[in-house]
């Protein structure tokens, strides 16, 4: 995982220097409202999770490779995050908390609309993937806490999204990530993580 990660870094500073005049970086942060999937839950209260609210903090590039300042601006925007996601399970027995943090790198398209006013409208399309940080299940009823570490498993996911650019170099969007893998294959279910994150984002070159 670090060496992957060095590469990245590596490669998003080479393009940089590279491609200065069609590369832009920025950084973001903001709230993340996670779920699994309940497909084929057999168990009822496995079916009553509620989300977690968590953060998302991390960098992106921008790398513009079509303008056409009166119809669309095409980029590839490549990023790293540190993401809350889980679940919430609330019973008269007592409560459950599952922390499911992953560092995700998502690699989207993005198509931007100029427009004449000061927000220029954006939308986002493309993969991301999940690597598996922490994965604990936190059990607290009758006054006692007991927490337990679970295997990792990475994720993958589509990440849809759509925001706006204003002058100021802010741009703010709402992402929604849907993950395609069974991140719990010791159960017939089928868990998969699904989230919706509002960003705000501040560019820096």
């Amino acid at each position: 995982m670090k060496k992957g990660l060095l590469v990245f870094l590596v490669v998003l500073v080479g393009t940089t220097v590279i491609y200065a005049d069609d590369f832009g970086a920025s950084v973001s942060a903001g709230a993340n409202l996670a779920f699994l999937s309940a497909d084929g839950a057999t168990d009822a209260l496995l079916s009553d999770r509620s989300p977690r609210f968590g953060l998302t903090v991390g960098v992106q590039g921008n790398y513009n490779f079509h303008s056409n300042k009166r119809q669309v601006q095409l980029s590839i925007q490549p990023g790293i995050f540190y993401t809350m996601k889980g679940y919430r399970i609330y019973a008269s027995g007592g409560d459950m908390k599952a922390n499911l943090d992953y560092l995700e790198i998502p690699i989207l398209l993005k198509a931007g609309i100029p427009l004449k006013g000061s927000a220029n409208p954006y939308f986002l399309v493309g993969p991301s993937i999940g690597i598996h940080v922490l994965n604990e299940t936190i059990v607290e009823s009758s006054g006692v806490t007991a927490t337990v570490k679970n295997d990792k498993r990475n994720d993958f996911g589509l990440v849809i999204g759509a925001g706006a650019a204003l002058d100021n170099g802010i741009s703010i969007d709402l992402r929604a990530n849907f993950g395609f893998i069974n991140i719990d294959e010791t159960t017939d279910d089928k868990n998969k993580n699904h989230s919706m994150a509002l960003l705000v984002s501040y560019a820096i070159l």
